[in-house]
């Protein structure tokens, strides 16, 4: 029952096998690569200017922020004085309204308070 034309399905010897093709031999932890140096160079160019963008970024905050509160603080007694313009303004109209004998009789009370406006 065996064949002599089926030397050809018969597992290839160990003798005649082909050699493994290796892509890259191995390499020790310790060795560097190729190009090495330069990437980490460049990595350290990358990093150190990232490092002086924040940094300048940061100071143009902080400047930013300190110029806003200054201008806060300015804004906040300028409306303050203002409306406190506006309703001394207003109290003065409507005192300046009230007729003359209305102030006589009022007594001795409003007519301090009047004199001292």
């Amino acid at each position: 029952m065996t064949d002599s034309n089926r030397q050809n399905d018969d597992p290839v010897s160990p003798a005649q096998a082909p050699e493994p093709v290796v892509s890259k031999p191995y390499i020790m932890p310790d060795d560097p690569e190729v190009g090495s140096v330069e990437a980490l160079a460049k990595e350290a160019a990358e990093s150190r200017d990232k490092m002086l963008r924040t940094l300048a970024e940061m100071e143009n905050l902080r400047k930013r922020t300190a110029r806003e509160v200054a201008d806060a603080r300015i804004y906040g007694i300028t409306g303050f004085a203002r409306d406190v313009l506006d309703i001394a303004d207003n109290l003065q109209r409507a005192l300046d309204a009230v007729p003359a004998e209305a102030k006589a009789s009022a007594g001795p009370g409003l007519n301090a308070l009047i004199e001292g406006v």
